[in-house]
């Protein structure tokens, strides 16, 4: 194109009436824009509302510190007002505290729908609120009256009439103002900010008449006493008369599901309560996620410490909500207990505000075992139980009925019980079956009676009745007595015992303990029939006596036996034989080889906290078979220490001869003889010198 046609075209474009529309439009763009954010400036958008909200109800309560027009939420196109940091107040004079802050709030504005008659702000978003429900409660640090937060039975206002859970005048003004509201974390502070309830994704939006309201409620770890939980998904819906709620949980293994029906009711006295109906169903729920609430409710104390159990129930309470548990009572069904611990169930029951459970319609409560561990309850409950007699507890099968004045009755039978036996730094464990159990049990006392007792491996026919006084920390005082006409244990602890077998135990004790403690102890045990490696008898009898009600703790045992014969392996022997000299040579005078067959057992002593104490042992050993005159008397008194420890003093009588004495002392595998006569360290007494032949 040539310079000349090039001028040419360029003075077309400059005089066509489209390009000057262009400037004169850019210009006013221009202007306007600028005009626009003067306009819109956070200074004087912040003043415009201060100024607007003068004359509204909610002006002196409300408060920002700034505000400002934006035009988009993201890419998206959007008019809305942006509040920052808002507080709102109980009242104009609390000028100290604001219990309900905002960091920002955004206010969408719908020109068309206003148009249309719609709403005016469409979801109202709010970020980081905060509720301090401890200052909602008060009126500028004047505290509301103890005695009127407290739940007061009101004697005859009982409901009159349904109420409106929002007047249809004020649903109106609502929703032509504001569609709805979305508040992305709400934290709700009480007790003094120890604790705390957050909502997550909060949402509150009209429906039609309906308001629908779903959240996420988080309880922190400190709410719940150390237990931190999943968030719990909460959805309800506000109509005009009344309001539902449903709620979900995904608590570690298990799920809680629960749901609230709320119709709001005008009193004779003219309040307005909620009457409420409130469900709640657990499944495979870890029953350690629970502690805290039945601690809270009372129905456990602080002891209470499941391990490794899951709860399966329902529960159901009707009420007005300001006093649903003070005054009305909660129906449990279908409650089970399972794990380590067994299986425990409920078909129906009743929770009483007092403590109180009964069943339903008058009737018994009826509670299901199945292998309860007895060791699992007791550790549950932070109770030792008597280690030191069983192993194992065993697990009971049976039923426990609870009927009125809080009186029950149990029945059952306890298998895999283990009792150990101890002795002489070996033990052994015999397995007890109890077949029937049947008690009855109050709020002050229990009665047991066992029968139909089988020993694993041996036989028996005992029976037992058990009492106890029951405290505020358990059991405070027990009686206990055990029969048996016949008594054999396994070949295990017969060999610890008795060191082999025994034909037939008779055995009767009576025993009581004052918290864990034993306070009085009789007992008598006969055995016959023993033949055991150390020692065999034809009947041995042991007496035990102990009372520390008048101060004596200690245990008077005496134990005799008309014949008994012992080896050369017993202990008894060894601690005997210095006297004997070379008697045990064929050609001495006990011809019976390695038995030693002696007469008029006798020995008196006492078991206490430091061992077993005897002031008195006698045994009589014949020597000769023509003249049962001619023995030798052995005397002895000391004791063994629980740490096996012996201190023996010892003397031999023979019929023409003066006493000889010795000493034994040392641990009881090692004994060492000290102390010994002249004639018995020397060995030069004529053995038929010394006993006159």
């Amino acid at each position: 194109m040539s310079l000349k046609n090039r001028g040419r075209y360029r003075e077309d474009v400059f005089e066509q009436n489209g390009f000057r529309w262009f400037l004169v439009t850019l210009v006013v763009a221009v202007l306007l824009g600028m005009v626009l954010r003067q306009a819109t400036s956070s200074r004087r958008m912040t003043a415009l509302l201060r100024s607007n909200l003068e004359h509204s109800q909610i002006a002196e309560n409300l408060s920002f510190s700034e505000a400002s027009l934006s035009l988009a939420d993201g890419w998206w196109p959007e008019i809305a007002f942006l509040l920052e940091r808002v507080e709102w107040r109980t009242a104009p004079s609390c000028q100290d505290t604001a219990p309900v802050q905002m960091k920002r709030m955004r206010v969408p504005i719908r020109l068309l729908p206003l148009i249309k008659g719609e709403a005016l702000v469409a979801l109202a978003k709010v970020e980081d609120l905060t509720v301090d429900l401890d200052t909602l409660k008060t009126s500028c640090g004047k505290s509301v009256p103890a005695s009127s937060s407290a739940p007061v039975a009101i004697t005859g206002s009982s409901p009159e009439a349904a109420a409106p859970t929002i007047d249809a005048e004020t649903r109106k003004r609502l929703q032509a103002m504001i569609r709805g509201l979305r508040v992305d974390r709400a934290e709700l502070f009480f007790e003094n900010r120890m604790k705390s309830v957050v909502l997550e994704d909060f949402s509150a939006v009209w429906n039609g008449d309906d308001l629908e309201v779903s959240t996420g409620v988080r309880f922190p770890p400190a709410t719940v006493f150390g237990e931190a939980l999943p968030p719990f998904l909460v959805n309800g819906t506000v109509r005009p008369q009344d309001i539902s709620v449903d709620v979900r949980a995904d608590l570690n293994e298990g799920t809680l599901e629960g749901s609230a029906q709320l119709r709001p009711v005008r009193q004779a006295t003219g309040a307005l309560e909620l009457e409420s109906e409130v469900r709640i169903a657990v499944a495979d729920l870890p029953l350690s996620v629970m502690t805290p609430l039945l601690r809270k409710s009372g129905m456990v104390n602080e002891n209470f410490k499941p391990r490794f159990a899951w709860l399966d129930c329902a529960a159901e309470v009707k009420g007005l909500f300001s006093r649903l548990l003070v005054q009305n009572a909660v129906h449990f069904s279908q409650c089970e207990v399972s794990g380590h611990i067994g299986r425990v169930r409920v078909e129906s029951a009743l929770l009483e505000p007092s403590g109180v459970w009964h069943a339903p319609m008058g009737k018994d409560i009826e509670i299901v075992f199945d292998q309860l561990s007895i060791g699992q309850l007791l550790e549950t409950f932070a109770q030792e139980g008597p280690r030191g007699v069983f192993s194992e507890f065993g697990n009971f099968t049976g039923r426990l009925v609870i009927g009125d004045e809080r009186k029950a009755s149990v029945s059952g039978e306890l298998k895999g019980a283990q009792v150990k036996f101890a002795s002489g730094g070996g033990s052994a464990l015999q397995g007890l079956q109890l077949g029937r159990i049947d008690g009855a049990l109050s709020a002050q006392h229990l009665d047991f009676q066992i029968s139909k007792v089988v020993l694993d491996g041996g036989e028996t026919d005992m029976t037992a009745v058990i009492g106890a006084d029951l405290g505020s920390a358990g059991i405070e005082r027990a009686t206990v007595r055990v029969d048996a006409e016949h008594l054999k244990f396994n070949s295990r602890v017969e060999k610890l015992l008795f060191t082999g077998p025994v034909e037939n135990l008779q055995f009767s004790t009576q025993l009581a303990l004052h918290r864990g403690a034993f306070d009085d102890l009789k007992l008598k045990l006969e055995a016959s029939g023993l033949k055991g490696a150390e020692v065999e008898a034809e009947k041995i009898r042991v007496t035990a006596r102990m009372n520390r009600t008048v101060g004596d703790a200690a245990v008077d045992i005496d134990m005799d036996a008309p014949t008994v014969a012992l080896t050369d392996r017993s202990p008894i022997f060894k601690l005997l034989q210095p006297a004997l000299f070379d008697w045990s040579a064929p050609e001495g005078l006990l011809k019976v080889a390695h038995q030693w067959p002696f007469r008029k057992l006798n020995v008196k002593g006492r078991l206490d906290d430091t061992g077993f104490t005897w002031t008195r042992a006698n045994v009589e050993l014949p020597v000769d078979s023509i003249s049962a005159a001619k023995k030798i008397t052995f005397r002895s008194k000391g004791k063994i220490e629980r740490a096996q420890l012996v201190e023996i003093e010892l003397d031999a009588l023979y019929p023409s001869q003066k006493r000889l004495r010795w000493s034994v002392s040392g641990p009881w595998l090692k004994l060492a003889h000290t102390g010994l006569s002249p004639e018995i360290e020397e060995g030069r007494v004529p053995p038929l010198k010394v006993l006159g032949l």
